[in-house]
């Protein structure tokens, strides 16, 4: 069954519709080793599409990981995230989420973006949706808002002041700015409560949009950071 090239791509998540006509107008996609046309009909299961990059070319993605999915040092039987998804050109994960977490990861293979995300000293706002077993109280939010004393083996950490917001019953949402080693889940069980489950649905002004999980969309620098004044 033929469908629109820009429809296509838009599909495997490679890029948005409108954004695909503007690689074809620069003569960045080949159907079958050959320039694309706006508007061409394709049958994917017979003709082969490509977006070639230069060797050297900075990719970025935005993944809606689904829960199950490993982002670092898989162990035997679990499925990481570039075997889940085939993406256009070999990128790494910035941060983490853990397995059974979900929600937006960004794919990329610009090493310099991993300091200005998840680095000491960044102030990049990452939301959470989490749900846990306990009723979420008022005195609960203020709780994680003040900053959390999350001790380990041999230390004692305290996280910085966040933003959190009850949703219903058993879930919230809450702004870091920082991105400790399980941090969220630390800080629910510094006041007694499990967490059920963590939904990542934006980082900077990055968003899941319409992102459905599995799948991605290249975006562009510029679509993360704020502009600056």
């Amino acid at each position: 069954m033929k469908i629109r090239i820009n429809k296509y791509l838009s599909e495997q998540g490679i890029t948005s519709r409108r954004e695909a006509d503007e690689y074809i107008r620069d003569q960045l996609v080949l159907v079958n080793g050959s320039p694309a046309c706006i508007g061409q009909l394709i049958d994917p299961a017979i003709d082969t599409v490509t977006i070639p990059e230069k060797k050297n070319s900075k990719v970025y993605y935005a993944y809606h990981k689904p829960a199950g999915i490993v982002t670092t040092a898989p162990q035997y039987k679990e499925i990481e995230i570039t075997t889940h998804t085939t993406f256009p050109r070999k990128v790494f994960p910035i941060g983490r989420l853990d397995k059974n977490s979900t929600g937006l990861i960004i794919m990329t293979n610009d090493r310099t973006l991993t300091k200005k995300i998840i680095g000491a000293n960044t102030h990049i706002e990452k939301e959470y949706i989490v749900t846990i077993q306990e009723q979420v109280t008022d005195t609960f939010l203020q709780f994680l808002e003040d900053g959390v004393y999350m001790h380990a083996q041999r230390y004692t950490e305290i996280t910085k002041t966040c933003h959190a917001t009850r949703i219903d019953a058993h879930s919230f949402s809450i702004i870091l700015t920082e991105g400790k080693n399980r941090q969220i889940k630390r800080m629910v069980q510094a006041y007694g409560y499990t967490v059920t489950h963590i939904h990542r649905i934006r980082i900077g002004l990055l968003t899941l949009q319409y992102i459905p999980e599995g799948h991605f969309i290249r975006f562009k620098i510029s679509d993360l950071f704020p502009t600056k004044k």
